[in-house]
């Protein structure tokens, strides 16, 4: 009788190993990027006559890529067939050890001063075919803002913030006339933000 106790635990012991082995070698299941979301708008304040016009964008119609390797940071964001699209760019040495933080904007007159380099097209057509537009660099353009980096998710690849960029008394981007003492003044500004943007 006891023989046959000893062979029934020897045998429920053995099950409950092969139990626990079974279960350490299943492959863990697959995690799912999240869901990237995204928000951009931008206004144009014209102090005369005292007139600001603004618009912004669905999450799905926000376009956007992302790049981060040994030499730099780079995000681009534009609004599908919308005005607004810009870059930004980062040098490596520029970033933080934890990629998270608060970039300043370059500018002109001095470009050297800030982190972030900048390029941000205004369209005012912009159709497959018929693209017209206004650019502005830190190369050649007063600019004020920020790229901030609020979350960096190294093992998924997932970078998450916000950014913004002002420009004061600039001429109207809308008008296409070449003499530029001729063009209406105003202040530009552009923002927007990122969740779980995927990096290449």
């Amino acid at each position: 009788m006891k023989t046959t106790t000893h062979f029934v635990l020897a045998a429920a012991l053995l099950l409950g190993v092969a139990a626990c082995d079974s279960h350490e070698n299943e492959p863990e299941p697959e995690v799912h990027a999240p869901v990237a979301t995204f928000t951009m708008g931008s206004s144009i304040h014209y102090p005369a006559p005292n007139v600001t016009t603004a618009i912004s964008y669905p999450s799905g119609y926000v376009q956007h890529q992302a790049i981060l390797n040994d030499e730099l940071l780079y995000v681009h964001f534009d609004a599908k067939e919308g005005r607004d699209a810009v870059n930004f760019t980062v040098e490596r040495s520029q970033l933080n050890a934890s990629i998270v933080g608060t970039y300043s904007l370059k500018s002109m007159p001095n470009p050297e001063a800030g982190a972030a380099e900048v390029r941000y097209v205004y369209y005012r057509e912009n159709k497959p075919g018929n693209i017209s537009a206004s650019i502005y660099d830190s190369n050649n353009s007063g600019m004020s803002g920020q790229l901030t980096v609020t979350a960096y998710d190294a093992k998924r690849h997932l970078l998450s913030g916000s950014y913004e960029l002002r420009m004061k008394n600039i001429s109207d981007p809308n008008d296409t006339s070449w003499d530029p003492t001729d063009k209406e003044r105003c202040d530009l500004t552009l923002w927007g933000s990122f969740t779980d943007l995927s990096i290449e």
